[in-house]
């Protein structure tokens, strides 16, 4: 079977959990014998006439292009101006440059499948460029971009900063969303890796979607036992979003004695939060941490908090804390309900109350064995999601695919 997996990004330019699972997905189908190649876009200048540039990485094919070096504009600056977001929002829905380097790559390569990812960048009207006589078309949706610009249901406020989720887009939101499913090709199967994203997309009345959660990458069992250290542990992106002005203002409200909130990540958001965390010696902020120097953290902290506002798909930060047997605290959100059983492997709080999320870290706090507890049966039902598993449901969709075109 031949392959063809596009994402926005690819290591080592990934950014975030979506492009990693793309990258994985690619790699476990290459190691099992498919021939895979990969598209993906790049901060890197390329010289190259031809407008993109190839690879070779782990026995996988890269194409690397810069989809909007025509139009002159940085798609990763940090503080982009309205304008080039809104350049940037409608060249989400079509890229012509996009369409004619997709066209150009699937054409020489001519793959039996198709599966895109998070593509906001490359543009998801550019996926017209799949040949649907040729190939068959799959597309991940990993947050909620077919009904959000921004891919998060969130809005802000017009006079002041207020997130909140979106319950009535505004006009200009309900015109980009008509666009966006016109300009969409048809597909084989969306795949939805939330029972909430499902749920939203065929109330779109989108056809042909399953729900698939993302593969988790379930560590070694290791008989080295590590020390647990006294920390309190946030891993995400410094957004607003993910609600990390929350913890801090609960662990100020605690104060627990001996504890350490330990920040791990960078964003938009830190200068901000580092203000707000500026009086307390125990909050820490660790900046980006290598994903595979992570762990440590994860194995040595002694619980972990996910606060966020919005609603998340499946958080990653979730998954790898519930691999590794840590207790977690988050927002009750429709995500995390799918990975945590609330009061079993974790708890569950509603989404931006302060309040609760004060009581339930102050439960874990004062219960060592309630909080081990949780952790271990976290870690247990966490292998119902593997890497593993989700190769081999991802594997029989592919082959059902094919065998519907055969037929």
């Amino acid at each position: 079977m031949k392959l063809c997996y596009i994402t926005d990004l690819y290591p080592p330019e990934d950014k975030g959990g979506a492009e990693r699972i793309a990258y994985y997905e690619a790699k476990m189908m290459a190691d099992k014998g498919h021939e895979v190649v990969v598209i993906t876009s790049t901060r890197k200048n390329i010289k190259n006439p031809r407008g993109y540039k190839v690879e070779k990485k782990e026995g996988i094919k890269v194409y690397y292009f810069s989809p909007v070096k025509n139009f002159k504009i940085n798609p990763y600056e940090k503080n982009a101006s309205f304008l080039k977001k809104a350049i940037l929002m409608v060249l989400s829905l079509y890229n012509p440059y996009s369409y004619s380097i997709l066209k150009l790559i699937l054409e020489k390569e001519n793959p039996d499948i198709v599966h895109a990812h998070y593509i906001y960048f490359i543009s998801y009207g550019a996926l017209r460029a799949v040949n649907l006589n040729r190939s068959k078309l799959i597309i991940t949706f990993h947050v909620y971009h077919y009904e959000c610009p921004k891919g998060g249901l969130l809005r802000k406020g017009l006079l002041r900063e207020n997130l909140r989720v979106c319950k009535s887009p505004p006009l200009i939101c309900i015109l980009r969303n008509y666009l966006f499913k016109k300009i969409m090709p048809d597909f084989s199967a969306i795949i939805a890796i939330s029972k909430y994203i499902k749920y939203r997309l065929e109330k779109k009345r989108y056809s042909n979607v399953i729900y698939l959660p993302n593969g988790v990458a379930l560590p070694e069992e290791k008989k080295k036992r590590f020390k647990i250290y006294p920390d309190i542990l946030f891993v995400g992106r410094l957004t607003k979003a993910k609600g990390i002005q929350l913890l801090i203002e609960s662990f100020n409200v605690l104060r627990p004695q001996g504890f350490t909130l330990r920040i791990i990540g960078d964003g938009e958001d830190r200068n901000y939060f580092e203000r707000v965390a500026k009086d307390n010696k125990n909050i820490v902020f660790m900046g980006k941490i290598p994903h595979e120097k992570l762990f440590d953290y994860y194995n040595k902290s002694y619980l972990v908090v996910v606060p966020s506002i919005w609603y998340e798909g499946m958080n990653t930060v979730v998954c790898e804390a519930m691999a590794y047997g840590k207790s977690i605290i988050a927002s009750d959100v429709p995500g995390h309900r799918d990975m945590i059983l609330n009061g079993e492997t974790g708890i569950l709080f509603k989404m931006g109350d302060i309040n609760e999320l004060t009581n339930a870290l102050k439960k874990l706090i004062q219960n060592e064995n309630l909080t081990q507890k949780m952790g271990g049966k976290a870690k247990k039902r966490i292998k119902i999601f593997s890497e593993q598993k989700h190769f081999e449901k991802l594997l029989n969709l592919y082959n059902t695919i094919l065998n519907q075109q055969k037929s």
